[in-house]
């Protein structure tokens, strides 16, 4: 059962990217941006078993956050997928400040969801370092290597800079946050064993991705006509 949610949740998530961005233009993907940013945040703290392998949920929303600033990139230049990263880095802050404020206030007797709310938003300083290193340095790993790529290919070659950029930046990402989160309280071998399938998870959600990116350019430019 959780396979088949896994593969309709990478439809879906990768659906409402190209929805934002037929609706509201480059606007709608900085908003799906921060959306995903937000909910990855969140979704993170559950642990499943997909394919015999145990994994945190939020790798497939976070995925298409490479799928936006690749579209970004494409049709609107680096500056444009940029802001993007920088907006997603924004709102973790923010959210991780705001959530911080609201846990310090003391509940009254009758409240029945702060032990809940405790449980989401009571962020190790370590987790949010990780987290926060992870995603800029990924992301704007991401739109260097696709700019390079596009600019040695005389911007021919969609499919590998789509697909290169994302698999070496997703690995990138995979290997700083395991190593900040949690080098130093396991054993070597452990955080290796984490890395692995987890990068694995992402390989898989970037492969998908590339028919979605392929689909944005297509219908791009049947709206402009170029």
């Amino acid at each position: 059962m959780n396979e088949l949610i896994f593969f309709l949740t990478i439809f879906i998530y990768f659906t409402l990217t190209l929805t934002a961005h037929k609706l509201f233009g480059k606007t709608g993907l900085y908003v799906w941006v921060a959306i995903s940013i937000l909910y990855a945040n969140i979704e993170v703290l559950l642990l499943v078993n997909t394919f015999n392998v145990q994994m945190t949920l939020g790798n497939v929303i976070y995925g298409s956050t490479f799928l936006a600033t690749d579209i970004l990139n494409e049709l609107y230049g680096s500056n444009s997928a940029k802001k993007a990263v920088k907006i997603g880095f924004f709102t973790s802050i923010s959210m991780i400040i705001l959530s911080q404020l609201t846990i310090l206030y003391v509940p009254d007797v009758d409240d029945f969801a702060r032990e809940s709310f405790n449980t989401l938003f009571n962020v190790t300083p370590r987790i949010v370092l990780a987290s926060s290193i992870t995603y800029v340095s990924s992301q704007f790993f991401d739109i260097w290597v696709y700019q390079k790529i596009k600019d040695f290919t005389n911007s021919r070659y969609l499919w590998l800079r789509n697909n290169l950029s994302t698999f070496l930046s997703q690995l990138i990402d995979t290997v700083v946050f395991t190593l900040i989160a949690f080098y130093g309280i396991f054993e070597f071998d452990a955080v290796l064993a984490l890395i692995i399938p987890t990068f694995l998870i992402k390989l898989v959600v970037s492969i998908f991705d590339t028919p979605f990116f392929y689909l944005a350019i297509k219908m791009n430019k049947k709206l402009t006509g170029n």
